[in-house]
């Protein structure tokens, strides 16, 4: 799950024309049914796909990254430009990176001591004796 509702999604492509054209270019382009199968069926790729539905953040920042790649920007035409935006987007991937590990390593924590007071719960009653 993206975080973001389906009428919330509608809105802001309704409200960005050059969205709309992205997403039309994207919809259009042969090429995508290949990644997304490929996607599919590699184990890593459903990883990748799995961690970055859990962070908006990573999700936009990768976006970005990737997006470098294909950019028809005419200042991205230069080596230098290129790799000065490839390096800023790395870093802001490298922190919503950071930042999504932090967040699992506090639900970890939280889901382990949810556990562990649940299993004292059950250590500390005793049985009552029928008599």
């Amino acid at each position: 799950m993206t975080g973001f509702g389906k009428n919330e999604i509608t809105a802001a492509i309704e409200a960005d024309p050059k969205l709309q054209e992205r997403m039309i270019r994207m919809i259009m382009d042969p090429e995508l049914g290949e990644m997304v199968d490929a996607c599919d069926s590699s184990p890593e790729m459903r990883l990748v796909a799995k961690t970055l539905s859990t962070s908006i953040e990573l999700q936009k920042h990768v976006a970005a990254l990737v997006g470098i790649t294909r950019s028809e920007d005419v200042a991205l035409r230069r080596l230098d430009a290129a790799e000065e935006q490839i390096i800023d987007a790395t870093r802001k991937v490298k922190h919503a990176t950071l930042e999504t590990w932090a967040q699992n390593q506090v639900d970890r924590v939280e889901a382990r001591v949810k556990a562990e007071r649940t299993k004292g719960l059950h250590k500390d009653q005793k049985k009552s004796s029928i008599s």
